[in-house]
């Protein structure tokens, strides 16, 4: 089996070959290693955290410096992931009844919450600086003309089972493709489309 992944992490370069990551520092020293028992990783770094998943599969993996935090078995198939600079994650599952379940964790591993996602695809994923905000972008792709939103969902009220957890809920004009979103600090969500930006 050929390099899996290589990418660049807190100035080091990873590579993930055989389920074994290994880290060279800009000399090209050896590092350390972790056992990663992943074969078509996708990944999101954010501060001192990695995320590592199996695209389609049921692993994750959270990192912070040399160690391994955290990690699960999901149900479902991972499709994408998202992190913050303290580590909370989302991570988009699909191959269940709902097209994709998205659920959250925090820097333990602990769960958060989940949202379900039954008529529209998940195209995007942020969680804002200071873990108060999850944002989502959402996309129907079954009509005529596209149409994209974004819900923004207060974590704490989500995990207390808050009905109104969804405290922002944006219906873009129809036709407009949302690409990605980030938090750009905790209280500005950048949203690019295929014809502009809105913040």
């Amino acid at each position: 089996m050929g390099i899996s992944i290589y990418l660049e992490y807190k100035g080091k370069i990873l590579i993930l070959e055989n389920n074994l990551l290994t880290a060279y520092n800009s000399n090209g020293n050896e590092e350390y290693k972790l056992d990663i028992e992943i074969s078509n990783p996708i990944f999101k770094s954010s501060g001192n955290y990695l995320c590592i998943g199996e695209k389609n599969g049921k692993k994750i993996y959270v990192i912070s410096d040399k160690n391994i935090l955290w990690q699960k078995d999901l149900e479902g198939n991972i499709s994408d992931i998202a992190i913050n600079s303290n580590g909370y994650i989302a991570v988009a599952t699909t191959g269940t009844i709902y097209k994709t379940i998205v659920q959250t964790f925090d820097n333990k591993g602990e769960e958060q919450f989940n949202t379900y996602v039954s008529s529209t695809y998940v195209i995007d994923m942020s969680i804002s600086p200071d873990n108060k905000y999850f944002a989502i972008a959402e996309t129907n792709f079954s009509g005529i003309i596209i149409q994209s939103n974004i819900k923004i969902i207060s974590i704490e009220k989500a995990k207390n089972g808050d009905k109104d957890s969804i405290i922002y809920n944006h219906t873009n004009t129809e036709g407009d493709l949302i690409i990605n979103i980030k938090y750009q600090t905790k209280d500005e969500l950048t949203c690019v489309y295929d014809n502009h930006i809105e913040v």
